[in-house]
């Protein structure tokens, strides 16, 4: 897999975990704020929010790479 997004537009990529019995489950996810939760966010006046009626834009490209290959 490969993911390639915009720093200006997501400026962080959060790689998070999850281990239950007999399962794992893995997230890499780019976005605009650090995972410090939204009251941590505001109370640093980092979190971004998105005015009703308003829209935002991002670019994320997903590639699925079958076999064995290198990437550029």
């Amino acid at each position: 897999m490969s993911i390639r997004f915009s720093k200006k537009q997501l400026p962080w990529l959060t790689n998070w975990q999850h281990w239950g019995k007999g399962e794992y489950v893995v997230g890499i996810e780019p976005g605009t704020n650090k995972v410090i939760g939204q009251a941590k966010a505001r109370e640093q006046k980092e979190l971004i929010l998105i005015e009703p009626g308003a829209s935002r834009v991002y670019d994320v490209e997903l590639e699925v790479i079958h076999g064995h290959t290198s990437l550029p």
